[in-house]
């Protein structure tokens, strides 16, 4: 994986998706082959889906990005982050 990697939540994959101007010159300035996202991100913007034609557009969309799988690893750096910036 690269060192220079953005992990984008869900409201900044919407966002992209409904061609926000101010984040896709953003993003483009980053460059969007740094994007990635978590599986949990993947999920809740395929609950937004209407039917299963909308779910299809929505995954191909989605597969432009690499996704992250939450690991234990993960979970266990997370809760140490949390604690140290919410504490």
């Amino acid at each position: 994986m690269e060192e220079n990697i953005i992990l984008c939540d869900t409201d900044t994959i919407i966002e992209y998706f409904n061609n926000n101007t101010q984040l896709l010159l953003f993003l483009e300035d980053i460059g969007v082959e740094k994007l990635i996202i978590t599986a949990i991100t993947r999920a809740e913007v395929q609950q937004g889906a209407r039917d299963k034609a909308h779910l299809t557009k929505i995954n191909r969309s989605l597969n432009k990005f690499p996704t992250l799988d939450i690991d234990d690893s993960i979970s266990k750096h997370f809760s140490k982050l949390f604690k140290f910036f919410c504490s």
